[in-house]
């Protein structure tokens, strides 16, 4: 389908789709739909339609329906390709992502709600959201947290992901709709829970804790994981039975491992994943029942297990497991070019996973990376490519955006827009100098 194209190619093929044709440009979030299920563009319901719940209160089959979960995923995978390139560029078009989330976190006054998506007014919204859209906001931020935010966004992040965990305990551990009814598949504690709840959970509270440093939310993580752990992560068993719950699991997963210090629930994370990857894998052969132009994500196959071939993508890329995501590329690759995204780009989910496959896998070095393929006329581009210590070693230097060129590490005492600040460390954002 893609010829000679390579992966990153392909990526940054369906990254332009996404950009051009998803992106909600008064806000910095993604849309779910072009039109839902058919041909066309954006169709957003009024705002008098979001306040009667039409079609319904979580907005389901509009362009909202799951702008909060797709704009964190994909902020996650734009983190990691600044990661990998260490281009300004790149960083403020995941910035424009973090700022669609803290849009949706600002939309509404009711404590530890976040909508799905809003209107271009960047406050209308439904009222009922779902576990699933606010675990991955979650994610979503603490990704940009540890990776590229500023430590006024870092005071930014802490406030919102306290104020909204804290009110999900506040509810005994229940994530509320805004009329205060308790929402979709968000009672995390209680007989109503889904099998994803523990590590939902788990992921609440490590999450105000890496963020806080209050202790208060490290026991109430010691104390939930106790008993998780002590049953041997049962739970866990259920989230392998389907390709696309177990690809949403798989980005808990590896939040939880990235931020676990004790080694005992880190290796049974780094299982966990390795499983969730395995049941993927498994899966994806399944890739070629399906036509080119129709798309993955027909909604029939999920009797089998296997809705959105894409998604196991996802759990691939970010699997602890190295060897068995190598021994796994091929069997990727083939999944990605069968699919013509430009023939049936009807759902962003279409293009995420392959963006996100390829940018998780080259950050952790199991994916080329080549300077030349990314926009072409970039001039940081071709710096980065002659200085071969910068990309490779991350030394800081000031880049010179007249000369294209960078030119070391003392500041150049010039307070206008032509100089940027590149920081070898990629906890540290790159600023213009009348930032620093």
């Amino acid at each position: 389908m893609f010829g000679t194209m390579t992966t990153q190619q392909i990526a940054n093929d369906a990254h332009a789709v996404v950009m051009k044709h998803y992106l909600q440009k008064g806000t910095g979030l993604l849309y779910m739909y072009t039109e839902p299920y058919s041909a066309g563009g954006i169709k957003l319901p009024t705002k008098k339609q979001i306040r009667q719940c039409i079609p319904n209160s979580n907005g389901f089959s509009t362009p909202l329906e799951n702008g909060c979960l797709t704009t964190a995923q994909y902020l996650d995978s734009m983190v990691h390709r600044y990661l990998v390139t260490r281009l300004p560029v790149h960083a403020a078009e995941a910035r424009r992502l973090y700022r669609g989330l803290m849009i949706l976190a600002a939309s509404s006054k009711f404590p530890g709600f976040v909508p799905r998506g809003v209107l271009p007014d960047g406050k209308t919204h439904y009222p009922d959201s779902s576990i699933d859209q606010q675990s991955f906001w979650l994610m979503g931020l603490v990704s940009f947290y540890r990776h590229l935010a500023t430590v006024a966004e870092r005071r930014e992040i802490r406030r919102v992901i306290c104020g909204f965990v804290g009110a999900c305990e506040n509810a005994g551990w229940k994530c509320l709709r805004e009329d205060g009814l308790v929402g979709y598949w968000c009672d995390l504690n209680g007989q109503a829970k889904v099998p994803r709840s523990d590590l939902i959970l788990l992921m609440f509270c490590k999450v105000a804790y890496f963020v806080s440093e209050d202790e208060h939310w490290q026991r109430q993580y010691r104390t939930f994981a106790g008993s998780f752990f002590a049953q041997g992560g049962t739970s866990a068993r259920h989230l392998l039975e389907e390709t696309w719950i177990s690809s949403q699991t798989s980005w808990l997963v590896d939040t939880l491992y990235a931020l676990e210090e004790d080694k005992r629930y880190g290796a049974f994370y780094a299982k966990l994943s390795l499983a969730f990857a395995k049941k993927a894998a498994s899966r994806m052969p399944a890739y070629s029942r399906y036509e080119p132009t129709r798309g993955f994500s027909d909604f029939s196959f999920m009797s089998d297990t296997c809705r959105n071939v894409l998604y196991g993508l996802i759990s691939l890329a970010t699997c602890t497991d190295a060897d068995f995501v190598k021994a796994n590329l091929a069997l990727a690759d083939r999944v990605i070019r069968h699919y013509d995204f430009h023939a049936d780009g009807k759902l962003v989910d279409h293009m995420d996973p392959i963006v996100r496959f390829y940018w998780r896998l080259a950050a952790r070095g199991l994916l080329p990376w080549d300077p030349q393929h990314e926009k072409p006329g970039n001039p940081a581009l071709r710096a980065i490519s002659r200085n071969n210590a910068y990309e490779r070693h991350g030394e800081a230097h000031w880049y010179d955006a007249a000369t294209a060129s960078f030119i070391g590490a003392d500041c150049p005492g010039e307070k206008n827009s032509r100089y940027y600040y590149v920081p070898g460390n990629p906890d540290i954002v790159p600023e213009r100098i009348t930032n620093v």
